[in-house]
């Protein structure tokens, strides 16, 4: 992504109050739906990921970005600087299932650091300015399950996809029994 495409993304998240993607500086602004291929915030969005933007400002002090335990679910948070540089990387492939806490500095912060983070939970910027892009995919039928404003049935939709997979499996099998007449050897 060019710079003065991240600078047009970093000014209507955090300084264009009147856009309807403003959150402000400092927080995460979260898709509740996924997105369709227009309007394209990321190069090619992905019609089944819930994404989450927003832009630090680490003039002043440092951010703490706090990830909650996600069980049997991908997740990534990514930091990237103004020339589109993925600097440091957070997720389940890295860090499953967490809880991760990570603490956020700028190039010229000096400070004392706040109470339990050591080692790799500190993170510093090259700049003043990191962008986060957060992504949590969602199932194909967890679509028609979960609603936008209500995620609180994502839980449900897994289970009953699993329940539907087992019984088709179940189905298939006992219909293999049935009409091929072979039987399972264990």
């Amino acid at each position: 992504m060019h710079p003065v495409a991240i600078y047009h993304l970093r000014y209507n998240l955090a300084q264009n109050d009147k856009g309807p993607r403003y959150v402000g500086i400092n927080r995460l602004s979260w898709d509740r739906k996924p997105m369709k291929a227009l309007p394209r915030v990321v190069t090619t969005p992905n019609a089944t990921t819930l994404y989450g933007f927003g832009a630090l400002d680490l003039s002043k002090e440092p951010v703490v970005i706090t990830v909650p335990e996600i069980k049997d679910r991908y997740w990534s948070i990514q930091l990237y600087d103004n020339y589109a540089r993925w600097w440091h990387l957070i997720g389940s492939q890295y860090n499953a299932p967490g809880p991760v806490r990570r603490l956020v500095i700028g190039p010229n912060w000096s400070g004392k650091l706040p109470a339990g983070f050591v080692g790799a939970d500190i993170v510093q910027s090259s700049s003043d300015f990191a962008g986060v892009v957060a992504l949590v995919p969602v199932l194909w039928y967890e679509h028609h399950v979960v609603r936008p404003n209500d995620l609180s049935r994502a839980e449900l939709a897994s289970f009953l996809a699993n329940g539907v997979f087992s019984i088709a499996f179940f189905l298939f099998a006992a219909a293999d029994v049935v009409f091929t007449g072979s039987r399972m050897h264990i």
